[in-house]
């Protein structure tokens, strides 16, 4: 059974099934119904926070001038996955074009990291490289052997993004750490992406509850000291994201920007040849 998702925001065109409006205008993806597959009806509002957070990253990416497109649209449906399990070929996502180049914003998709080829684990919003290749992989270890498990390298990912329905605490905070080091093999000094004032968010840590001011203190701790974001308030209406300082422009594989030649140094050749200097007289 597939419920179509409400829009988490009124407009004035009724005729389109699901927008986004900030306070500066309504921000429409398309029209087109918005459902969410796999998601029990006994528990119906087990993904509205990701929504919520992707259209949250959508409305950024789109005030940084990126240009929008959904793609896999089933039946006239933005189909959401939300659960690592299935086939992301089979599901709708986001593809987005930029000055630094083209990439997609999909969800539940299991990252295989760059640390070892065993530590998968999947982030709930990440955003990859245009056509990046999702390994399909039959393991005894997973399902039995019963089904194949679908995961991307970590080379490919720009950022990973997770959506938290709760208050934020100090441990959860920390945690989303690892998941910087795991899902990025740019961090902590590659060459892949580089900070900038405007472009991709950085992996980023949504929050639905609002925080303390100790909490706000180490949040503006970590984003100094790492690339990443901690978004808090979520549940109270917090969708525009300029807060979210930390950015990045993309110069890694698939990027517009052309990777600049490596300098080769000249190496001098030192050695004297004896029989070519001319010794002075006696």
């Amino acid at each position: 059974m597939r419920a179509v998702a409400p829009c988490l925001a009124s407009c004035s065109n009724s005729r389109i099934s699901c927008c986004f409006c900030p306070a500066n205008g309504c921000f429409l993806l398309k029209e087109v119904n918005f459902s969410s597959a796999w998601v029990a009806p006994a528990r119906p509002s087990r993904s509205r926070p990701r929504r919520r957070c992707l259209l949250s990253l959508l409305a950024a990416y789109k005030s940084h001038s990126y240009a929008l497109t959904l793609q896999n649209i089933k039946d006239g449906e933005f189909r959401y996955l939300t659960t690592p399990s299935g086939n992301p070929e089979n599901f709708s996502y986001v593809s987005i074009k930029g000055v630094d180049g083209e990439f997609e914003v999909r969800q539940q998709v299991r990252i295989e990291s760059h640390v070892d080829p065993d530590i998968r684990f999947t982030p709930d919003i990440v955003v990859l490289v245009k056509d990046s290749t999702i390994d399909a992989a039959t393991l005894p270890e997973f399902a039995a052997g019963r089904r194949k498990m679908f995961s991307v390298k970590s080379h490919q990912v720009v950022a990973a993004h997770e959506c938290k329905s709760m208050n934020p605490f100090p441990e959860l905070m920390v945690n989303f750490i690892g998941m910087l080091v795991a899902a990025h093999s740019w961090h902590p000094n590659g060459s892949q992406a580089t900070k900038a004032s405007k472009g991709h968010l950085a992996p980023t840590l949504f929050v639905g509850g609002t925080a303390r001011p100790i909490h706000v203190k180490m949040i503006e701790a970590m984003e100094r000291a790492y690339a990443l974001n901690i978004v808090v308030g979520m549940h109270a209406g917090v969708w525009n994201l300029d807060r979210a300082k930390n950015r990045l422009h993309w110069t890694g594989p698939g990027s517009a920007v052309p990777a600049q030649p490596a300098v080769r140094k000249r190496r001098l050749n030192v050695r004297r040849r004896i029989d070519s200097v001319e010794k002075p007289a006696a």
